[in-house]
């Protein structure tokens, strides 16, 4: 079966189950639809949420649907793709507890939608082991937790140098965080204009990347301006017990994320993986996808 026919297959199949299970929302990969345009009214009433690659094509979703999510521009396994689309909605408060979801996506390389998924926010996946009221996210803003979130994936993904890199960013309650924290470094932040610092502005990203080179944290204040970096933690609450195999990073994140009412974005330089933490918990893990060529 040619990629248009299986994804025609698969949109036709979505329909079809979100009709008879009374999903409230579909969220669709739309980097794997020619022609976004024609899926305009095919759910009915169901809301429809498109995750994208691509955010030069995000005029031409306009009007399409309802939503748009926007995944970091690298490569990504299908399950990977659907718990990064999902946490990004959880964090702007697009998902609720109970909500049921279905998911369509597929690897960009195949060119189809291949993969059908349906989620009970609250009942699959790590992810979704949500606190009575909805979205784990309620101090920081969701724009600078997506840019922490991308930034992760993609240092996943690029390293630096060709090498692996590994990394911890506190995010909100900046002033309780900043009560267990100390400098291993000299903090290479200080002194800087709050908006020559702010992770909302796309010129710092490369920057923060070098400085992921020194051992240590970043602290980030919930409008994304980047208090330190280089900073060692010291929580006085442990977390909840890790599964097996996370290592020291991984611990700190957790008791600081117990401690104070941070969010917690760590990066994995052994595997890659990004692992988000919060109320002393792991929320979910993202797994990385295939490496540039010539990286570790």
């Amino acid at each position: 079966m040619k990629p248009g026919e299986l994804t025609r297959a698969m949109i036709e199949a979505a329909r079809s189950v979100a009709k008879d299970s009374g999903v409230r929302a579909v969220f669709l990969n739309a980097d794997l639809v020619s022609d976004p345009a024609q899926l305009k009214g095919v759910f009915g009433e169901t809301e429809v949420v498109f995750f994208t690659r691509k955010r030069l094509r995000a005029p031409r979703l306009q009007g399409v649907a309802d939503k748009i999510i926007h995944l970091p521009p690298v490569a990504l396994n299908r399950v990977a793709q659907i718990k990064l689309a999902a946490l990004l909605a959880l964090s702007k408060g697009y998902l609720q507890l109970g909500d049921l979801i279905l998911f369509l996506s597929g690897i960009q390389h195949l060119g189809a939608l291949d993969t059908m998924m349906i989620m009970e926010v609250g009942e699959e996946f790590e992810l979704f082991s949500l606190k009575e009221g909805g979205s784990f996210m309620t101090v920081v803003n969701p724009e600078v937790f997506a840019r922490v979130v991308d930034l992760a994936v993609e240092l996943a993904h690029e390293g630096r140098e060709g090498k692996s890199v590994g990394a911890i960013f506190v995010l909100g309650d900046t002033e309780e965080v900043m009560k267990y924290v100390d400098q291993l470094v000299l903090n290479p932040f200080q002194g800087h204009p709050e908006e020559r610092r702010n992770l909302l502005d796309p010129q710092i990203m490369e920057s923060v990347k070098e400085f992921c080179a020194i051992d240590g944290a970043f602290v980030i204040r919930s409008d994304g301006v980047i208090v330190t970096g280089g900073a060692y933690l010291r929580p006085p609450v442990p977390g909840d017990e890790l599964p097996p195999g996370l290592g020291a990073r991984h611990a700190v994140a957790a008791s600081m994320s117990a401690s104070t009412d941070a969010v917690i974005v760590t990066l994995s330089e052994s595997t890659g993986t990004v692992r988000i933490f919060e109320g002393g918990r792991m929320v979910t893990e993202i797994e990385r996808g295939p490496r540039k060529r010539g990286s570790t």
